[in-house]
Formats: structure tokens, sequence, C-alpha cells
């Protein structure tokens, strides 16, 4: 597709239809790190990322949290987390929800991203999906904890 100049809409639009959403999800969290490894995002690899997750069909809240774990020294540096994962990230971001949220609005976004993320979904598939899936599923725990201990929430 690529030697051929596909615009990227339209291979976005072949993955779309023959994926479901979680290995969507997946894909565009690898193209996360991608962007992210030279150890920073800059705006052309935010906005190219953005349109792709609008393409592939990922809502914006995933969207959010996908981004809060890939993007460096876009929130806080002031995180106690032990995880290198979550050093510096926004824990409502990585649920995908403001920190406006209610608890129970908290505790939905963090059942929703367990049981859509958990690293059993993925079971099957390559060695790399099972780790990336593992490392979400690490730092998606990491936050809701952060967020519990700092709202004292049971």
């Amino acid at each position: 597709m690529v030697k051929q100049d596909i615009p990227v809409a339209d291979v976005c639009s072949q993955i779309k239809v023959n994926t479901d959403y979680s290995t969507r999800y997946h894909i565009l969290d690898f193209l996360f790190g991608l962007g992210a490894a030279d150890g920073s995002l800059d705006g052309t690899e935010q906005t190219v990322l953005h349109r792709i997750s609008g393409y592939l069909g990922i809502n914006s809240g995933d969207y959010r949290s996908i981004y809060s774990r890939h993007a460096t020294n876009s929130y806080s540096s002031g995180s106690t987390s032990s995880n290198p994962d979550m050093r510096g990230r926004d824990p409502y971001a990585v649920l995908g929800i403001s920190a406006t949220a209610t608890d129970d609005e908290v505790r939905k976004a963090y059942r929703r991203l367990a049981m859509k993320y958990h690293p059993d979904k993925v079971e099957g598939l390559s060695d790399e999906v099972k780790r990336n899936s593992e490392a979400q599923f690490r730092a998606i725990n990491e936050a809701y904890e952060q967020i519990k201990k700092k709202r004292n929430m049971k």
C-alpha cells in the first residue's frame, strides 16, 4: 500500500473494516510508541496520530488514554509513581476521563478499560501484542490506584 502511495485514510479504512476495535486500539498504541521513540511526540506527529485515530474509529477517551501513556512531559511531573510508564502522566487522562469526574465515573472508566484491554483479551496474538497489552493494563491499574489514593476511595 505504501509503495502504491495509497492515502492513509484509505489504509485505515481497510484496517477498520477488517479488524475489531481492540486490534485497532493496539495498532494506534503501537503507532504512538513509534512516534514517541525519540522521547517526545512533536506537533506534526500528534496531528497525524489524531487523524489516524479518527480514521480507525478510536473513541476520544481511548485516544486520550493512549496519548497520556506515550506523551512525555505533557502533564505534571509531580507523580510519585514507581512505574516508569506512569511518571509524569495524568492518571485521569490514562483512564480517558477528566479530573472533575465523580468517583462512580472513575470506577466505570476503570472497569470499562480493564475489561476491554485485559491481557487475556489478546491471547493467541503475538508476544509483542501481549507485552503491549500487559503494559497498558499496568498503566490503567496504576492510574486507578493513584486516583483512589488521592480521593480516599475504597
